[in-house]
């Protein structure tokens, strides 16, 4: 069994959720929209996020945010998730700093 593992951007990710935002907005990736730089990043991001989900650390709250979502897609013409930290990703990271010296 593998050991699950997350990358130096989604610790950061969850370190500021869970000591200020605890929660993101996520474009969604549009491949007639974006550049083809953009769409492949916000992609990766996408699958970044993905993963803290599978992990149990964060959660989608999109459905719940669509009254302001819907606001923001006539605004930017553009798409957005939203996602929040759930009670184990606040106990795991508001408490000590565990980066190594």
């Amino acid at each position: 069994m593998r050991i699950p593992e997350i990358n130096e951007a989604q610790l950061h990710t969850l370190r500021e959720m869970a000591t200020g935002t605890q929660a993101f907005s996520q474009i969604v990736p549009q491949a007639d929209k974006d550049s083809p730089k953009d769409y492949e990043a916000w992609l990766k991001g996408e699958a970044e996020t993905e993963h803290l989900v599978q992990l149990g650390l964060v959660k989608e709250i999109t459905e719940a945010c669509s009254s302001q979502l819907a606001n923001v897609f006539l605004q930017t013409n553009r798409k957005f998730k939203i996602f929040e930290i759930t009670p184990v990703g606040m106990k795991m990271f508001s408490g000590v700093d565990r980066t190594p010296n």
